[in-house]
Formats: C-alpha cells, structure tokens, sequence
C-alpha cells in the first residue's frame, strides 16, 4: 500500500508522537513481538495482517473493538494494537482510549480513510496515525518507536 498522503505518521490529539525514527530492522524492533490488528473489513485486516506478519510481528486479529477488548484480557502478550478508527459500535478512538487507561504499556496506533473532524476535538489523549492508504514501512515505524 503506498501513501499518497503526507499526513501519514501525524498524531492525533491525546498521545504521545514517536520518540526515535526507529526504522523497521534497524536492531530496535525486538520488544515489539505481538501486534493487535483491529479491523472490521475483512479484505483490509487479511491483507494488513499478511503484511505485518511478513515483517516477523505476531498478528492476532479482531473485527471489532469489543472482540480486542476481550482478547487483551486474555493475552498479556500484546504489545501494540493497530487499529481502524471507523467501525460500528465502539470506533477506533473509543477503543484507542479504553485500551490506554487499562494496558497502558500497549503501544497504540490509530489508521483511517477518513477521520471526521468532530472525533479529534478536545481529546484527552493522542495517538500516532497513518492515513489510508498506507505504507507498512511507516506502521512499522511508528509501532516499533
């Protein structure tokens, strides 16, 4: 997937921007082990995590926020989650937010097509973001900094 977007990496009201350009196989990455993949479309989670998979993480996939929710309580393993903003019932931003107060060592990074204005107003937090479509070279970098 390449990015047509310069707004790839930017950061989202609420967290933290990334500490270092740790790059995908520059010797850092070792801590990142176990990736959280949410996405509720079944073609862009297969590919997305065919993608991560094939850069050594550890993918388990979940199609909505409260299915990810469940499997972070029963996997102290994860060590990020990537996930889509835009999705039924609890969106990516609400998920970004439980996930922060209750692992906050899980490494978030948030991805979208679109972002409505209206989520990103007044956040507590912010959250590293990439643009639809986006490279993996730059979700790598980001999850991995």
């Amino acid at each position: 997937m390449n990015s047509t977007s310069g707004r790839t990496g930017d950061e989202l009201p609420g967290n933290r921007s990334p500490s270092s350009g740790a790059a995908p196989g520059d010797g850092r990455d070792s801590m990142l082990q176990k990736i959280l993949l949410v996405e509720d479309e079944t073609d862009g989670a297969e590919l997305a995590a065919t993608l991560l998979s094939a850069n050594g993480l550890e993918v388990v996939l979940a199609h909505s926020a409260d299915e990810a929710l469940r499997i972070l309580q029963g996997d102290g393993d994860i060590d990020a989650m990537f996930t889509d903003v835009m999705m039924p019932g609890m969106d990516g931003l609400q998920l970004a937010d439980a996930v922060s107060a209750m692992y906050p060592t899980v490494k978030i990074v948030l991805t979208s097509g679109y972002v409505l204005p209206d989520l990103l107003k007044n956040r507590e937090r912010t959250y590293l973001f990439a643009a639809k479509p986006y490279r993996i070279d730059d979700i790598l970098r980001m999850l991995r900094s």
